[in-house]
């Protein structure tokens, strides 16, 4: 498995795993505003996070609990269709063999290719 697809199946898991917690929803809060306008809904929150995360409403609910799918990125990870692996051939090698051993070949290799396979 490469690092990149290992990554990928990573950030899935834990972005699943996020997203059918039952303490954890991804959903804002459609009524949250800061205190100081209703138009600092978590749409306006979401322009700036970085900045607005960290604002609170009348009942001291911070930005960051009303509307977490505007500043938890984990709650912003697109996630992307597996894209398939470009493989030239699917045939074993009749002839190759391994440098140290001639009796190590490709059926040899693929009793335990998980680490065989970067010889």
């Amino acid at each position: 498995m490469t690092d990149q697809l290992a990554i990928r199946l990573l950030i899935t898991i834990v972005v699943a795993l996020l997203q059918t917690s039952q303490a954890f929803s991804c959903d804002d809060d459609p009524t949250w505003h800061g205190k100081k306008s209703v138009d600092h809904n978590c749409q306006h929150v979401g322009e700036d996070p970085d900045n607005r995360c960290h604002w609170f409403d009348s009942a001291q609910v911070t930005a960051e609990e009303a509307c977490p799918r505007s500043c938890n990125p984990a709650c912003s990870v697109v996630l992307l269709a597996p894209t398939p692996l470009q493989v030239e051939s699917c045939e074993d090698s009749a002839t190759w063999a391994a440098e140290l051993n001639p009796e190590h070949n490709c059926a040899y290799v693929g009793q335990h290719p998980d680490y065989r396979c970067d010889w």
